[in-house]
C-alpha cells in the first residue's frame, strides 16, 4: 500500500514538474527579448551655447580663453526632457554622451521600432558587443621602467616626440584614459609612483558600474599584460 501511495506521489510530482517546465519555457518565449542599441539625437533642444559654461569647470573655462576655443552645442548636456522621453517608454539609459548627442540604452526592438518616428531621434543603431578572451597574467622582474626606452617607438608612431620637442608635455595637465579596463595598473611597478603621489584623482567603469577597473580580468588587460612585483 505504502509503495502504491508513493508511486502515485511520483507521478503526481511529475506531471506538475512538466507542467512548470512548460509554463516557464513559453514564459521566456514571450518574454521581450533586451537589445543595447544607441540613439542619437537631432539637437540639444530648447538649450542655447550660451548655456555651456554652466556645465564647464573654471579650469576648463580658463583653457578655453586662453587657447581661443569658444563654446560649442557639443559643450552642452543632451536635453534632459529627451532623456525622460525615452524612460516613460520603459526604455532604460545606461550612459549618455554630450559630445556625441546620444545615449547607450537598453530596449527591445519594438520599443526602437516606435523611437523611430520621433523627431528628436536622428537615428539608432545596434551597439556592439565586445569579445574578449581570458588573460593569464605573467610575473615579471622588478625592472626600472625607462620612459624614453621603452615608449620611444609608441611616441613615434602618435607623432608626441614632436609636441614634446616644442616642450608640450602635458605638465600641469587634468587627463582623462580610456581603455578597456587597468588591470592591475595600481600594482604595476612602473606606476607606482603615480599612486603613491596620488596623481589618479578619479575612476570610473561606464560599462559596469561599479566593476573595479583595476579587476577586469582579460577584459581589461590591454597594456596590462605583464604584473611587476
Amino acid at each position: 500500500m505504502f509503495s502504491v501511495l508513493c508511486h502515485q506521489l511520483f507521478l503526481y510530482a511529475n506531471m506538475m514538474f512538466k507542467k512548470l517546465l512548460l509554463l516557464c519555457l513559453f514564459y521566456v518565449a514571450v518574454l521581450p527579448v533586451q537589445g543595447q542599441w544607441l540613439v542619437w539625437f537631432a539637437d540639444k533642444g530648447a538649450q542655447q551655447v550660451q548655456e555651456a559654461a554652466r556645465y564647464l569647470s573654471a579650469k576648463s573655462l580658463q583653457r578655453r580663453c586662453r587657447q581661443h576655443i569658444a563654446l560649442a552645442a557639443n559643450d552642452l548636456p543632451v536635453y534632459m526632457p529627451y532623456i525622460h522621453l525615452l524612460e516613460q517608454q520603459n526604455i532604460k539609459v545606461r550612459q549618455t554622451s554630450k559630445w556625441l548627442n546620444m545615449a547607450y540604452v537598453e530596449a527591445t526592438e519594438e520599443q526602437v521600432a516606435l523611437l523611430r518616428n520621433l523627431p528628436c531621434i536622428k537615428k539608432i543603431a545596434k551597439a556592439g558587443t565586445a569579445m574578449s578572451t581570458p588573460c593569464t597574467f605573467q610575473q615579471a622582474a622588478a625592472t626600472p621602467f625607462d620612459t624614453l626606452t621603452n615608449s620611444a617607438n609608441q611616441l613615434e608612431m602618435l607623432g608626441l616626440h614632436y609636441l614634446h620637442a616644442n616642450r608640450f608635455t602635458g605638465k600641469g595637465m587634468v587627463i582623462t584614459f580610456v581603455d578597456g579596463g587597468f588591470t592591475a595598473v595600481d600594482e604595476a611597478l612602473p606606476y607606482k609612483h603615480i599612486y603613491e603621489q596620488k596623481r589618479v584623482l578619479a575612476t570610473r567603469n561606464f560599462v559596469t558600474p561599479g566593476r573595479d577597473i583595476y579587476k577586469m580580468g582579460g577584459e581589461g588587460e590591454h597594456g596590462c599584460r605583464h604584473r611587476y612585483y
